[in-house]
């Protein structure tokens, strides 16, 4: 008997008696997911507010990359509905505690803007607001205010008047529980907004502030970081207790109830993840702690992981990772009135979405509304610019990561939300910044590339289609007026002109059609097929950005296609599309300017006469179409000074290579002379003759088609008068 209570007296201090009214504050306030932060009852096409009370749901009518058109969107009070709206004005929604809808229009996202419009619980419209860059919002206990951190700075906004406060930018903020007091953070320093303004100065190492909540009637403010909880009396500044959390284990998430200070802290391993609920009091002491929810995300053991892929490529985004995923919108694609910024793949609803390189996460934010939500991983943690690997469109329960967490190669990063009714999507791109945090209201966000160029595999048998662009003529071109939309006939060209090509293109088995990825041109005498412009880069799409979601990006879609409403795409829910490239304004590099819209085809550098245009289109994995048209230059010019005739004698190397089935051999001669192209195998056997005739001096193209070769190697020779040279070409079926 003495032995058993020298036990129970020897472990007393590990057992913790729960207050009863704790178990109620758990039951009726305390929903916690399996990433250790506090939810309400999580449920597709559904938005609460932060108390649970009121609850709204939407149908989605349309969308696009960034933007969706809902409708029948109902409110409820617990569940009684309220009012309904069939058409709805914003994407994406928030409600506040006492029934204001905050509807989020993201209709000119690719300026950055976010426009509210607000209507109280009665479905009475009261004002609306747009915001520059937003990306930090939350809504006050009452439900009178909002705050939205922007451009400007941290924007509190009266959801009763629409007045408006602003205080300096914030990492993150919050409000007393009788509104009169504003909570807020960035960087190292603590700042209580009340008749007496308070700052706090955290301690040096206290790195990335995840939340922060405030208690009038304890007089304490409470703030964590990824592994700290420090808790702050609001009367005097001092510290009031220091908790620290142990390997595996990350605060994410707070609240301040009655005497209690309850901490949602997430556990992962490589198998779990779980939401953790620990409660302390006041000076604190921890009450409890305890496992709520937990998911398992061990990937399967059939799971190929391939981390031996070269420095500039990357697997896809999901697993398995060697699988290619839905390609819905490519990058620089033309949306009626501005560019893709990366890549959009659709996906399941719920698909986990993981890492594709090792690094340090440098943001995790939503740019407005539950749909929004994104976050970066970078290989790299410095303070100058770094490259990261956006991903957004997550489903906030289940992100993982926090800023200033690193990752592993295809470690579990969180699920994609849904955005129609039955598919979700990603938009993956790579993206620069500056700093160990990625802010999105400071303006750096910058775009790298294409992903298609990176992401392996990148199989795709579906070469890109030149279609005309008027059907009633059957066309492969048509041209117009330098910068405009007036349309010249192919047989009297004349002045500045831009080419434009129709092209409709497949990236693997997606039903969706896509730009081409990149094109070239090239004009030649219709007489003898001499080249007077050299093979010409038209377009490529896979310009570098120093800018993301700016009011700059737009203007680059009429760079790239006719921008005209009688020249556009069709709705992004169409599987079908039309896509109307201008190739002649890159000015044949890989930069881009606004300034380049007034490149053209100067259309009087030649002599009146009938020329071949002859146009390639190629996607990212060397698949091809070509297309030519005679037309003739029309401008009352007999003769023009040019350098036709004056060539060395030159054999190039065909293109594409690796070609299937046929390809490009371009050729010059100095002077006339019978000429001939023979195709041997490599052990010399002769396989095909592609020229043998007199061909005066100039520059050629020839094309050779090898549909009865199998595939191999094989070497092309080309021989007039003296001149002889051979090369290489690959032949892939």
């Amino acid at each position: 008997m003495k032995t058993i209570l020298f036990i129970f007296f020897l472990l007393l201090p590990y057992f913790h008696i729960i207050p009863q009214d704790l178990n109620s504050i758990i039951q009726g306030n305390i929903n916690l997911s399996f990433n250790g932060t506090f939810q309400n009852a999580t449920k597709d096409f559904t938005v609460y507010s932060y108390d649970g009370n009121y609850s709204g749901t939407y149908e989605v009518a349309s969308a696009t990359d960034e933007m969706r058109q809902l409708k029948n969107f109902k409110l409820f009070y617990k569940e009684n509905l309220i009012h309904t709206f069939s058409d709805v004005p914003g994407s994406d929604m928030y409600i506040s505690n006492n029934g204001t809808v905050i509807f989020l229009d993201h209709s000119n996202h690719f300026k950055g803007e976010l426009k509210i419009n607000v209507y109280n619980q009665r479905g009475i419209y009261k004002f609306s607001k747009i915001f520059k860059s937003a990306s930090l919002f939350g809504s006050s206990p009452l439900g009178n205010f909002i705050g939205i951190n922007d451009k400007e700075g941290l924007n509190i906004i009266n959801l009763k008047d629409g007045s408006n406060n602003i205080y300096e930018h914030s990492d993150q903020f919050c409000f007393s529980e009788n509104e009169d007091v504003l909570a807020s953070i960035r960087n190292n320093k603590l700042i209580v907004h009340s008749d007496k303004t308070l700052t706090i100065n955290l301690p040096n190492n206290f790195l990335y502030a995840r939340d922060i909540k405030f208690s009038s009637t304890n007089n304490i403010v409470s703030v964590i970081n990824k592994k700290n909880l420090y808790t702050f009396s609001t009367l005097d500044g001092k510290l009031v207790s220091h908790n620290i959390l142990e390997d595996k284990l990350s605060y994410r998430d707070l609240k301040i109830i009655d005497n209690y200070i309850f901490a949602g802290v997430h556990y992962k391993d490589e198998n779990y993840s779980k939401g953790v609920l620990k409660v302390y009091d006041i000076s604190g002491k921890e009450l409890l702690n305890k496992v709520l929810a937990e998911k398992n995300i061990a990937l399967s053991s059939n799971i190929k992981l391939d981390k031996n892929l070269a420095p500039e490529q990357i697997s896809w985004p999901f697993a398995p990772f060697d699988s290619m995923r839905t390609v819905w919108n490519h990058y620089e694609q033309h949306m009626g009135y501005y560019l893709h910024q990366g890549l959009d793949l659709i996906v399941p609803i719920a698909e986990p979405t993981y890492s594709v390189v090792p690094g340090y996460v440098k943001l995790v934010l939503t740019i407005g509304g539950a749909s929004y939500w994104r976050l970066a991983v970078s290989k790299e943690q410095v303070p100058g610019v770094a490259n990261g690997w956006l991903h957004a469109h997550l489903i906030e329960s289940t992100i993982q990561v926090d800023v200033g967490d690193t990752v592993t190669l295809h470690e579990y990063l969180g699920d994609i939300i849904h955005w129609a009714d039955d598919w979700a999507h990603i938009h993956f791109v790579e993206i620069k910044d500056s700093g160990s945090v990625w802010y999105y209201d400071d303006n750096e966000w910058g775009i790298n590339f294409n992903p298609l160029n990176a992401l392996v595999p990148n199989t795709d048998p579906y070469p890109p289609e030149i279609q005309p662009a008027f059907p009633s003529n059957g066309y492969p071109l048509t041209f117009a007026k330098n910068n405009t939309a007036n349309i010249l006939s192919k047989d009297s060209l004349y002045g500045d002109i831009d080419i434009i090509v129709k092209v409709n293109d497949y990236v693997g088995e997606s039903n969706w059609s896509q730009p081409a990825y990149k094109s070239y041109y090239t004009i030649l005498r219709a007489d003898n097929d001499s080249i007077v412009k050299p093979r010409t880069l038209g377009h490529i799409l896979n310009h570098p950005y120093s800018f993301y979601d700016s009011p700059h990006f737009y203007p680059y879609d009429s760079v790239l296609y006719l921008d005209h409403p009688s020249f556009l795409p069709t709705s992004w829910m169409d599987t079908l599309r039309n896509y109307y490239h201008i190739i002649t304004n890159e000015d044949g590099d890989t930069t881009i300017s606004e300034e380049d819209t007034y490149n053209s085809l100067h259309t009087t550098n030649f002599v009146d006469g009938n020329y071949k245009i002859f146009v390639e289109v190629y996607d990212q994995y060397g698949n091809s179409d070509t297309a030519s048209l005679i037309v003739r230059f029309k401008n009352g010019i007999v003769n023009v000074n040019d350098e036709v005739g004056l060539y060395n004698f030159y054999l190039g190397q065909n293109y594409p290579n690796p070609f299937n089935p046929s390809t490009n051999i371009e050729y010059s001669l100095s002077i006339g002379g019978i000429t001939t192209i023979k195709v041997y195998d490599i052990l010399g056997e002769e396989k095909a003759i592609i020229l043998n005739e007199y061909k005066s001096a100039g520059s050629y193209i020839t094309l050779f088609d090898a549909k009865d070769l199998p595939s191999g190697v094989y070497i092309y020779t080309i021989n007039s008068g003296s001149f002889s040279q051979s090369k290489k070409m690959l032949l892939m079926k």
